[in-house]
């Protein structure tokens, strides 16, 4: 009966936590947090597939990284609340989202899983905006340091 109780508070601990933080709990959030949890659990089991073993330190900062991702989805839940908006975070869901599905696309691919011929096409163009979009973005951080020292 106490372990009841306890699974009862600490589900509502955890709703309440996530209605505060995302202003509910959506199917988009849902997939959001599989897509986190697949992800990683499938980066683990390609490196042991591959033999390259475990390494603490790429754990380590690949969970950083999906910590990151989702306190970046809880800042524009503010947002979008501060500025009565209602598309900051799905903006930012979305996006990492992406990454994520190309992310596990490409562990499935190291496992040795199946993929549909029409995926790898589309996770290559994926991947190459990913990185123009980047080479634009650190051009354009480059070019404002190269101003600010003038």
């Amino acid at each position: 009966m106490k372990n009841v109780h306890i699974m009862n508070w600490l589900a509502g601990a955890f709703g309440a936590i996530a209605t505060y933080a995302f202003g509910g709990w959506s199917g988009m959030l849902e997939i959001f947090f599989l897509a986190l949890l697949f992800d990683y659990l499938t980066g683990v089991a390609a490196s042991l597939k591959e033999q390259k073993g475990l390494s603490s330190q790429v754990g380590f900062w690949g969970l950083v990284k999906k910590l990151l991702m989702i306190a970046a989805v809880y800042f524009g839940h503010r947002v979008d609340l501060a500025f009565e908006l209602n598309y900051i975070m799905m903006g930012l869901l979305s996006a990492f989202l992406a990454n994520e599905l190309i992310s596990l696309a490409e562990n499935y691919g190291r496992l040795g899983l199946p993929l549909s011929k029409y995926i790898a096409p589309i996770i290559t163009v994926l991947k190459s905006k990913y990185q123009q979009v980047d080479t634009v973005l650190s051009a354009k951080e480059e070019a404002k340091d190269n101003d600010a020292s003038v």
